[in-house]
């Protein structure tokens, strides 16, 4: 009797290590599958809001640089016209990872521990929230805000014969030149943005190749 005793206690520590490996790998797949989906979150997600504007991604404003699309679409009639389908590609885009990679996933849970394991590297990798942050993204709300009324700031600004000195261009290059004015919070004694800054990380390669073929363009069209 004993000796049966010991057996079935024995079956039913192999039988509860195994149900372990079996949940264990399932959580593994589970987690392997939500991180493909994450990862193509974060490409369609790029590419739904790349859309919406004429600033969002290179392809648009080199479109918009090309006859006769050039003279007549601006920033905020690209706007009117693309917000609605940036809007339906990211429900569909939604749609499909939700249904391809989240739905059916019971085990993507966090404890506390990690969350605040996770903070603390994000903190020692790039620090703590600044006012320069702040700035930075107040600037962009304050460009995308001017660059919507640009068609009834464009009275504003004229010359004595009536032409308009407000543009897309000036309106979206004036949070930037600001940028460059507000002093920094972190590095004191400079600005928000430094040249140093720009010229480390700025491809300027891109605007020499876009500008280019925009000049180029324009010497055959004269």
């Amino acid at each position: 009797t004993e000796e049966n005793q010991r057996n079935s206690a024995l079956e039913s520590d192999g039988g509860s290590e195994s149900s372990d490996t079996a949940a264990g790998k399932v959580l593994v797949n589970e987690i392997q599958r939500f991180s493909r989906g994450l990862m193509l979150g974060i490409a369609y997600s790029s590419t739904t809001g790349g859309i919406a504007t004429l600033t969002g991604s290179i392809p648009n404003r080199i479109l918009a640089g090309m006859d006769p699309i050039a003279e007549e679409v601006d920033w905020i009639m690209w706007f009117r016209f693309a917000l609605p389908i940036s809007f339906c590609t990211f429900l569909a885009a939604w749609a499909v990872l939700h249904l391809r990679y989240v739905r059916g996933t019971r085990g993507l849970t966090m404890s506390k521990e990690v969350l605040e394991a996770e903070y603390k590297e994000l903190l020692d990798g790039i620090g703590p929230f600044t006012r320069d942050e702040v700035m930075v993204g107040f600037l962009q709300f304050v460009q995308i805000v001017l660059l919507i009324l640009n068609p009834f700031l464009d009275s504003v600004v004229v010359t004595k014969y009536g032409v308009s000195l407000i543009s897309d261009f000036v309106l979206a290059a004036i949070p930037s030149v600001l940028l460059f004015v507000i002093p920094s919070s972190v590095r004191h004694g400079q600005s928000v943005l430094t040249w140093p800054d720009v010229h480390e990380r700025f491809d300027f390669g891109i605007l020499l190749l876009i500008g280019g073929g925009f000049a180029i363009r324009a010497g055959f069209n004269e």
